[in-house]
């Protein structure tokens, strides 16, 4: 059975509040074209690769272990996850995302517990998860150092930590990579039939004040990590 926390009893912590508004407000515009990108994802090629990405990575993760999807969006991972044999949670800051990722995880067949809250305010108690896992959410966040401690803070000792992420708006402040952004063709995700004509305006505008703009990756998180005292294993 696929579960959610009701939106208006869920604690919701924000940092910065007027920029996480921004983000939330933002991501609430384009939850219904990124639902579209997941349904397909998760019925096609990427849909194996995510499941094969999972189980290789989080290896360490007992058959019914726990693993919660930060930033989980319409539920890609946290659907994954559960089709791997886990218990899925999945949280986000976006209640249109998490409408959609209800509808998917049912769609889908998924066991899986959605709530609403701040990705670095985390809702839930010490040791609680046997893995974290997120996809582009840090590059979104007013303090990515504090939403890394709030994921450590969450993992069981010798847990995991599994997240994708990039330079996603280093062009706006560094001419290299907007030579790159300039001359390439448009990522997967960021077709028509998904951008469903939402003006990004906003979201590049929100990316000026964001600090991972201003930081090269994957340097600055390695960097993080080991501050935070992550290991590789």
């Amino acid at each position: 059975m696929t579960t959610t926390t009701p939106i208006s009893e869920t604690a919701s912590v924000k940092s910065s509040a007027s920029l996480g508004d921004k983000v939330s407000g933002y991501w609430n515009t384009r939850a219904e074209g990124y639902s579209l990108r997941t349904a397909d994802e998760l019925n096609g090629p990427r849909g194996a690769h995510w499941q094969e990405r999972l189980l290789s990575n989080l290896r360490g993760v007992p058959p019914g272990g726990s693993v919660l999807d930060v930033g989980c969006g319409p539920a890609l991972l946290a659907i994954t996850a559960a089709r791997c044999g886990w218990k899925a949670y999945g949280c986000d800051s976006s209640p249109e995302m998490l409408r959609r990722a209800l509808e998917n995880a049912k769609t889908a067949g998924a066991d899986v517990t959605f709530c609403q809250c701040d990705a670095a305010a985390l809702p839930f108690a010490d040791e609680t998860f046997d893995a974290v896992i997120s996809r582009n959410v840090l590059w979104n966040l007013p303090h990515p150092e504090r939403a890394l401690k709030e994921w450590m803070r969450v993992l069981k000792p010798g847990g995991r930590l599994l997240y994708e992420d990039g330079n996603h708006y280093r062009h706006l402040v560094d001419p290299l990579f907007k030579h790159h952004h300039d001359n390439m063709p448009a990522p997967f995700g960021h077709q028509p039939q998904y951008m469903l004509n939402v003006d990004t305006s906003a979201i590049d505008a929100i990316a000026q004040t964001l600090p991972l703009t201003q930081e090269l990756r994957p340097q600055w998180d390695l960097q993080a990590l080991i501050d935070l005292g992550f290991t590789e294993t």
